[in-house]
């Protein structure tokens, strides 16, 4: 019996700047994408943006995936004050918008403790 060779698939992808890997799906059962039918063990190549994220944990890739750039939240002040209303009774307000966030007025106390928490 001769064995054939078969082509290995390659899903283009979906837009010219993403970089195409190579990839391996493990596990049972088959992934329909793009109108192609992926076996278990079978190899293909196709960029990680077009993948479906519901299946990245069935594919292996096989080629050196290209390093992610890292984003760092910076934590930014909350900027609220305590607004004073009188004999005693302050507000809670936002410095950029000028709202108040408390329903009812507060003691000092009170007041204080809701500041922190935020």
């Amino acid at each position: 019996m001769k064995r054939v060779r078969t082509q290995e698939l390659r899903i283009p992808p979906p837009s010219e700047d993403s970089v195409v890997i190579r990839w391996q799906k493990v596990g049972g059962g088959s992934l329909y994408f793009k109108n192609h039918i992926i076996k278990p063990n079978q190899k293909f190549w196709a960029a990680k943006e077009s993948l479906p994220k519901a299946f990245m944990d069935t594919l292996i890739p096989l080629t050196k995936l290209p390093e992610e750039e890292v984003v760092v939240e910076q934590k930014v002040e909350a900027g609220y004050k305590l607004s004073p209303k009188g004999r005693g009774w302050f507000d809670i307000v936002d410095e950029k918008t000028g709202k108040k966030l408390n329903e009812k007025s507060m003691r000092l106390d009170e007041a204080t403790e809701y500041l922190e928490s935020l």
